[in-house]
């Protein structure tokens, strides 16, 4: 059987600098022996195309919407064993992602992502109950389960800035005692007591009827979800949709001791339900339920995972972009949540943002023995990414501690790092996501400083809303 003869390539286009770094790899010319290493080729570089030829084949991109300047050409340079790297000045030809005012090139920034918490918050008190499971279509909210008040919540480390903001004692709940003989006595006690009633509360508790809004998760009272649809796994306590196992969220414990004026201390639990798992719906849109899985036994369910990839990358990709523009950093430590209490493995990952908005041309054309005026083009369409640095560690607490490298520890210490808990189901299938991405990469361009490469695909940010 004879050999299948293609060229592969692999373009970075960034729209900011109007630069386009491509890969070409020959490595299936060269498996047929030495003859084709010998054989001399070319690579022709037009205004729509690059082609690679040789005296008996032939193989042509034509990269969709972008025009190139062959004139600009650098940077070439063979890199072993079978890849051509060059660089090349282009431009769109259409669309808005650049805009050229007064010799300036502009980057005409997207539809922000409707994942974003102040668009998500005006969502839910637009489609109030009509919440859907990502996966399947079942409604998540009971019909009855209006929301009074939608609010955002503070970031997750907002109790630690309460003690940096205030420099004097603000908590009004224990008032100042006049200092009498008897209360001498006892005010090393007190002092003790006030101490600890100034503490900063460490989580907040919506009431019946309320939502409270993150970045990443809901938390809405109990009492608003469909008992029919969402079940909980008794072990973990995760949330999961009963009718196609997609991972929801997780209950998280309320105290129940009869001491809060709004009556949350009636025991009813929380639930944290997170937005890449659901969908908002407004009145006038409909979502269909494609998938049947209701004769699956609930623990078999449990495991099932029907989350569609684009979905779940769409959402991956606007929460990094988030979280950068919201505490001005490119790196961050992920690492999955102590409130998954299963006896998985954890993960802990450095991700480094390079490109937020790098787009992508990559594509394998057959060579062909026709004339090159005969040779049909392969056309390539751009892909829009986003470009990270990803290290990651998936040992147990002690070991980890003993064989993390000296790059862990130094991001640990670095208050420019933010760190980022994901439950453990997300965090798994963002480390999936980034590895495959990786390993569809050419070999030269798969690593850097010690760090792996890798991408997160997004479209239009069509993510938890409709």
């Amino acid at each position: 059987m004879a050999h299948k003869r293609c060229v592969r390539l692999h373009a970075e286009y960034k729209p900011m600098l109007s630069m386009l770094n491509v890969v070409l790899d020959l490595s299936s010319c060269f498996e047929d022996g030495s003859k084709s290493e010998a054989e001399p080729y070319f690579i022709d570089v037009e205004v729509n195309t690059i082609t690679y030829r040789s005296a008996t084949s032939h193989a042509v991109f034509h990269l969709e919407d972008l025009e190139l300047f062959p004139a600009t050409c650098r940077g070439l340079r063979w890199c072993s064993p079978s890849e051509l790297h060059l660089s090349l000045q282009a431009k769109h030809t259409q669309g808005l992602c650049v805009s050229y005012e007064n010799g300036i090139v502009t980057h005409v920034e997207e539809e922000p992502g409707l994942n974003n918490q102040d668009i998500v918050v005006e969502k839910i008190r637009h489609c109030q109950h009509r919440c859907y499971c990502a996966g399947c279509g079942r409604p998540v909210f009971t019909p009855k389960g209006v929301f009074k008040r939608v609010l955002p919540l503070p970031t997750e480390n907002w109790s630690d800035f309460a003690d940096i903001w205030f420099c004097h004692n603000h908590s009004h709940a224990t008032p100042q005692v006049p200092q009498t003989q008897d209360a001498k006595t006892t005010s090393e006690p007190c002092a003790s007591t006030s101490a600890v009633n100034h503490q900063p509360p460490t989580s907040l508790s919506p009431k019946p009827g309320d939502c409270l809004v993150s970045n990443l998760y809901l938390l809405v009272d109990s009492s608003q979800v469909c008992r029919t649809t969402v079940g909980i796994t008794p072990q973990t306590q995760r949330l999961v949709c009963m009718r196609c196992g997609n991972f929801v969220g997780f209950v998280k414990k309320k105290v129940s001791d009869g001491s809060q004026e709004d009556g949350s201390g009636d025991g009813r639990d929380v639930y944290k339900i997170y937005l890449h798992a659901i969908k908002f719906l407004s009145p006038e849109t409909s979502f269909s339920c494609n998938l049947d899985n209701t004769g699956l036994p609930f623990g078999e369910m449990a495991q099932n995972d029907c989350m569609s990839e684009g979905l779940l990358e769409d959402f991956l990709c606007q929460m990094f972009r988030d979280q950068s523009r919201l505490f001005t950093s490119f790196r961050f430590i992920v690492q999955s949540s102590l409130e998954d209490r299963s006896d998985c493995v954890p993960i802990v990952l450095l991700v480094w943002l390079l490109d937020q908005n790098l787009q992508v041309f990559s594509s394998e054309c057959s060579v062909s023995a026709e004339p090159a005026s005969e040779t049909p083009q392969k056309e390539i369409q751009v892909t829009k990414v986003l470009k990270l640095l990803y290290k990651g560690s998936f040992l147990s607490n002690k070991e980890t501690k003993r064989s993390q490298g000296s790059v862990f520890k130094m991001w640990e210490r670095d208050n420019t790092v933010q760190g980022l808990d994901l439950p453990y189901p997300l965090c798994k299938q963002l480390l999936s996501l980034l590895i495959t991405s990786t390993n569809q990469l050419p070999l030269s361009q798969r690593s850097l400083n010690s760090f792996h490469v890798g991408y997160l695909h997004f479209k239009q940010m069509a993510s938890i809303t409709g």
